[in-house]
């Protein structure tokens, strides 16, 4: 998982989620984090739940799914 601003079409250079599927090379965007300041992104940990993220005041979880 990486934080980038790529693609780069919006010019208020907002963050994105970004994921890369090692068996297939490709590159997939999660979401759009609506913050413009990467120093508000934490990574806080990961358990069976999924990986802790949280951004500036919001928590999230992210779950790993097997699509087929």
């Amino acid at each position: 998982m990486f934080l980038s601003e790529l693609p780069y079409f919006k010019k208020d250079g907002s963050i994105h989620l970004w994921y890369i599927d090692l068996k297939s090379k490709q590159i997939k965007r999660i979401t759009d984090l609506n913050i413009k300041d990467i120093n508000l992104v934490e990574f806080i940990g990961y358990d069976e739940n999924g990986v802790k993220i949280k951004v500036g005041n919001d928590y999230y979880i992210l779950k790993k799914i097997i699509i087929n």
